[in-house]
């Protein structure tokens, strides 16, 4: 039996993948394919982030910021996880990041855990820390679908967090373009923290409530 394409967010019947993100606002892409989006951090902060994708965003109950060709399964999307201890990206462990993507409440946990998992490469690029890895999904009928992924992780100061832009493709998919395309949808991986503003209250002026009040009386 020939497994079927398993892509970003075949979940019929599943529960809703735990990704981590909390939306500040809808995600959007401009007609340059650039990728916007505002998350909360747990610090109170909003992280501004933004990537190139060449696909569409996909919306729905199922999704957070995702990009995805329906007609292949390959994509894009984004992922926030809580930085514990004091660590630094550099020094997290790639398993660290491996058992958050692949878990079993992750976006490739529908139908079981991922299996198959083997580390290509783990390197530093600035701030930005680039995995790259092989895996085997879980389609409906249980068949094994290998998948290869490259991610982009950053740690934005003033968060708590790690966010990470994980771009995924069948294994026949990244040997004929996937992999250009999606190294450059990561390569491209931004994100910032700002404080948001706080909103002001209007403020009366005192004498104004006292003219209103004799206005009223007369």
């Amino acid at each position: 039996m020939t497994a079927m394409p398993l892509g970003l967010g075949s979940m019929a019947g599943k529960s809703r993948p735990e990704t981590g993100v909390q939306l500040r606002n809808e995600p959007s892409r401009g007609s340059d394919g650039q990728v916007t989006a505002e998350l909360e951090a747990s610090t109170g902060n909003v992280i501004a982030i933004s990537f190139y994708s060449p696909w569409p965003l996909v919306t729905g109950a199922f999704y957070d910021v995702e990009s995805r060709d329906r007609s292949n399964g390959e994509g894009c999307y984004v992922q926030v996880t809580p930085l514990e201890g004091s660590k630094s990206l550099e020094g997290l462990p790639s398993s660290f990041f491996t058992e958050q993507i692949l878990s079993s409440k992750g976006r490739f946990g529908a139908y079981g855990v991922p299996v198959n998992v083997k580390m290509v490469s783990s390197r530093m690029e600035g701030a930005i820390r680039v995995l790259e890895f092989t895996f085997s999904a879980l389609s409906p009928t249980y068949a094994e679908v290998p998948r290869h992924a490259v991610v982009a992780v950053t740690a934005p100061e003033g968060a708590k967090e790690v966010v990470m832009l994980v771009g995924t493709a069948s294994a026949a998919r990244w040997n004929k373009g996937a992999s250009k395309l999606l190294s450059e949808a990561t390569s491209s991986f931004r994100a910032t923290t700002f404080k948001p503003a706080r909103a002001k209250k209007a403020k009366r002026n005192i004498f104004a409530v006292e003219e209103e009040e004799e206005e009223e009386q007369a």
